[in-house]
């Protein structure tokens, strides 16, 4: 890492407890009253609870209000634009101590229940009589309104089996109305369309969040040049403001800062508007780059190579004589982002061109490795003999302009 990097024990009291950990250890130690847990930006409340055990995230969850709910299964049960189906499970399979029953009602009302009705397309069968039969149509079978409806349930793994007969069991109990609805859904809507419709659904709530839509994400993610900035920089106007989004503090402060990002964070003047322009880089990269926001330690790692584009561009505005805080107050973070994203990006665009005449297969392995996935990191193990696993983000131009050298 830069030698100016600054990492959590380095950061003031301020910041550093608002990571992901720390809150979810505030959340552990009922720390917080119900109230500053429901007035919780519902991607703070997630990133922590995901790094909870099950028994205690239930605990903050059954203090969570219903919105909160529903987005925190928006991030969890969503891989791009498919259904996370073993997510799904997971939360269905509650326990059945009170707590935890107290909890699945409260899914019930927070949960999409398109999402349900695909597993009842997929996993249940159903016939209905016009009068009631006390012999089921064939084994297996069991009726909830004394054999008017007869179900069968076609799961092998037996806790998802009970979880399964249960939630049905109290969609019924709850309103038989919406049970026979759920039940007879998949035979009138397609399977496409009721995950289209679902994931049309949870895209909106998220861009409400301020969650950059795929559109969206592509433009702040999209490359520029310095050339393009010139004009910006040589005007005696501000950037505009970033728009009233919350700020995510449990992955803003979750990774280190590098120097010049981390001396602007912590002016106050700065501060506020740089969180939210972070939280909007962070989650226009997490849709952007293909990162499910339930991949926690992908998502963290996320984080870090945003932070190390931010400082790149610093440089590169620095390189050509301009001072990185009166420029990221005539571009704001957005621009800067995506001026040291470019200077990235042209390494992938150059490992491609040139992998071919590479001769050393262990070179070609490291760089392949580092530089062909969406956003890539820096492959630290060719210049230093390193035997650390981790991925290392770039953090500055000149660790870009040593992978040059190389594919050069």
């Amino acid at each position: 890492m830069n030698k100016e990097t600054r990492n959590s024990e380095n950061t003031p009291k301020l910041i550093k407890d608002m990571s992901a950990k720390l809150l979810a250890r505030a959340l552990f130690k009922a720390e917080l009253t119900d109230e500053e847990v429901r007035s919780l930006p519902a991607q703070n409340l997630f990133t922590a609870i995901k790094l909870l055990d099950h028994e205690n995230a239930i605990e903050v969850l059954n203090v969570a209000r219903i919105e909160q709910c529903r987005l925190v299964i928006d991030f969890d049960c969503w891989s791009k634009d498919e259904l996370s189906e073993d997510n799904l499970w997971e939360w269905i399979k509650i326990g059945s101590s009170e707590n935890e029953l107290k909890f699945l009602q409260k899914f019930l009302k927070f949960c999409d229940l398109k999402l349900v009705t695909l597993l009842i397309g997929k996993y249940v069968e159903h016939v209905v009589f016009t009068e009631p039969t006390e012999k089921p149509p064939e084994g297996g079978f069991f009726t909830p309104d004394q054999g008017y409806t007869w179900i069968r349930i076609k799961l092998e793994e037996e806790d998802k089996h009970f979880a399964f007969s249960r939630l049905l069991a109290l969609i019924f109990e709850t309103s038989a109305e919406l049970f026979y609805q759920l039940i007879q859904m998949p035979s009138v809507s397609t399977k496409t369309v009721l995950m289209e419709e679902s994931y049309q659904e949870k895209t909106k709530r998220l861009l409400a969040e301020g969650i950059p839509d795929p559109e969206w994400a592509y433009e702040i993610n999209s490359k520029i040049n310095f050339e393009h900035l010139k004009t910006d920089l040589n005007k005696d106007i501000e950037a505009l403001k970033t728009k009233d989004y919350y700020s995510l503090k449990s992955l803003i402060y979750q990774s280190m800062f590098q120097n010049r990002l981390y001396n602007l964070i912590t002016e106050a003047k700065f501060r506020e508007e740089i969180e939210m322009e972070l939280g909007l880089l962070m989650n226009a990269g997490i849709v952007h780059f293909g990162i499910d926001f339930h991949e926690t330690n992908s998502v963290f790692e996320l984080t870090e190579k945003v932070k190390g584009a931010i400082e790149i561009g610093f440089e590169v505005l620095e390189k050509e004589k301009y001072d990185y805080k009166n420029a990221y107050i005539k571009l704001g973070l957005q621009k800067v982002y995506r001026l040291g994203l470019t200077e990235i990006l042209k390494l992938k665009a150059q490992f491609k061109k040139n992998k071919d005449k590479q001769e050393d297969p262990q070179v070609l392995l490291e760089l392949e490795s580092a530089l062909s996935i969406p956003f890539p990191y820096f492959p630290s193990k060719l210049f230093e003999g390193s035997a650390n696993e981790e991925i290392e983000p770039f953090s500055s131009l000149e660790q870009v302009e040593r992978v040059l050298g190389v594919l050069s």
